[in-house]
């Protein structure tokens, strides 16, 4: 990568030796360094040094924004307040693109493949642009040296037990985003139309309830889409729960085929025994559940068609599912005006999955390691960093309030601001932001407490290699994320679909797949 400050740079030593060669002696009335030595005899002086400035490094970083909002001009702004920031502090010239969701699940891991101009990059969630699939195919750099060098305070920032889900081989190669990461399983949903379809707060607690609730929507607003969501979330199982079973499981960082986990006991504990997910007999009971709500009208008829898409309450639209931490819920509600219910449907847990599902990362086309080294430092150890990428600049964007939360300059809003990414829970280190007025200004201390106190999978640092059985896994994969997994998760597909959708699971490898899974499990143990 050519940097435009090293152009700059090469084209005035250039004139410098020029000028000196043809020219004459050129004046400087720089510090010189003092001579090390005393002259003797038959010694002269060594010529007197100038202290070469040291180079500016320009890097390019990029994320994603979560249905929020990130115009030309705002970028702008905020790449030209961080240039102010970086440079005094490691020397580095950021130029931060945020990319619109649909571009990045579909584009990240593009673009590192093809050797593109990218340095650092946050790790998506889910498909190619995930933690998993980019280090198996060796496309993320390992970190270990790195962070030592150039970025130890975020190695005591992150706890110790993080680090095994985000190695491989014995090598970091993402820093996971500092907040707490157990996921949640949340229904999130229209106050008014709840109101006005006599549903209280509090009356919804079941999977029966949501039904009903659901029906009663779809009588009294007959153009609005009872229930949405992607096509991974919708289907009341993602990241790991078993609404049915009132049980969750732990897939152990495996994203794509998502195939097989041990399940975990409400007491935290496990019998470390592989499941076979799909044809599990709750999930058969969810997702016969799923296609009668399809059947009646309550289901989004697009959501099979939906990956990593951003889910709003925008009148067309009844409810959606929402996992994630207690923080994120806090800002959907913020950016709703605090206009929406929710209901708590599953407790999640810490484990490798969660961990992985978002990080910190420089793929194989940085060629400026030791800058994004530093400022990967930067969003993990300054308040100042982390709150202008997050919200924009101070006085345009936002403003600071007596109590000191953030709020709207006056005339500005959510909906007219040109920058707010809505991207403060996966970047960097989450408790550096700060937080808004309408949300409890103790959000950060609560979450806090739910950090130190969360619910940790027994099998927290083992993360499903894939790589004795890459062929198996590349076939399941296409059958449970592309081909057959977007309908059944939505409720959209047909008679016979499931069982279809099981018999190519076996004949791909379906046991084979379990069998390692069970293998690296047991191997993992006899360590412990």
């Amino acid at each position: 990568m050519k940097k435009a400050l090293s152009i700059v740079l090469l084209i005035v030593m250039l004139a410098t030796v020029f000028l000196a060669g043809g020219c004459g002696s050129v004046e400087t009335t720089a510090p010189t360094q003092p001579s090390s030595t005393t002259a003797g005899p038959g010694k002269t002086d060594p010529p007197e040094t100038t202290a070469e400035p040291e180079e500016t490094v320009e890097i390019t970083a990029i994320w994603w924004s979560n249905g929020g909002v990130v115009s030309e001009e705002g970028m702008a702004k905020v790449n030209e307040a961080l240039e102010k920031i970086t440079v005094p502090l490691i020397n580095v010239k950021v130029n931060l693109e945020i990319w619109d969701v649909g571009t990045y699940v579909s584009q990240a891991a593009t673009v590192v493949a093809n050797n593109e101009d990218v340095d650092l990059m946050i790790t998506f969630p889910a498909a190619a642009g995930h933690f998993t699939p980019m280090t198996a195919q060796k496309m993320l750099l390992p970190l270990d040296d790195l962070l030592k060098t150039y970025a130890p305070e975020t190695l005591k920032v992150i706890p110790e037990g993080w680090w095994s889900a985000v190695s491989q081989d014995g090598k970091v190669y993402g820093v996971p985003i500092y907040f707490n990461k157990a996921n949640n399983l949340y229904l999130v949903y229209d106050e008014a139309m709840a109101d006005a379809v006599g549903i209280a707060e509090g009356d919804v607690k079941t999977l029966d309830d949501i039904y009903d609730m659901l029906v009663a929507v779809k009588a009294k607003f007959p153009d609005v889409i009872p229930v949405t969501g992607d096509n991974l979330t919708l289907d009341f199982t993602y990241p790991g729960f078993d609404l049915i079973g009132n049980s969750v499981y732990d897939v152990l960082g495996e994203t794509s085929a998502v195939a097989a986990g041990a399940k975990i006991n409400a007491d935290g504990t496990s019998d470390y025994k592989v499941f076979s997910r799909y044809e599990d007999e709750n999930f058969k009971t969810m997702i016969t559940m799923l296609r009668k709500w399809y059947n009646e009208g309550l289901i989004d008829r697009d959501a099979q068609n939906y990956e990593g898409k951003g889910k709003n309450l925008d009148g067309t639209v009844f409810c959606f599912t929402e996992p994630g931490p207690y923080s994120s819920l806090v800002m959907k509600m913020f950016n709703y005006n605090n206009k929406a219910r929710y209901v708590q449907l599953g407790e999640g847990f810490l484990g490798t999955g969660a961990l992985r599902q978002m990080t910190v990362a420089l793929p194989v086309s940085c060629d400026e390691p030791e800058a994004a080294a530093k400022f990967l430092n930067l969003l993990y150890t300054n308040e100042d960093v982390i709150n202008l990428v997050n919200f924009g600049v101070e006085g345009e964007h936002y403003v600071v309030a007596e109590n000191g939360q953030l709020d709207y300059p006056e005339g500005l809003s959510r909906q007219t601001t040109n920058y707010y990414p809505n991207a403060y829970n996966y970047v960097g280190n989450y408790f550096l932001n700060k937080t808004w007025v309408g949300t409890d200004p103790q959000l950060n201390v609560i979450e806090e407490q739910a950090l130190a106190n969360v619910k940790v999978s027994p099998l927290l640092g083992l993360t499903f290699d894939v790589g004795p059985i890459g062929d198996v896994h590349s076939q399941l994969s296409a059958l449970a994320h592309d081909e057959y997994g977007p309908a059944l998760f939505t409720g959209a597909a047909p008679d016979g679909w499931y069982e279809e959708f099981i018999a190519k699971m076996k004949a791909a490898g379906l046991d084979e797949y379990m069998a390692e899974l069970q293998r690296q499990i047991d191997d993992w143990l006899a360590k412990q």
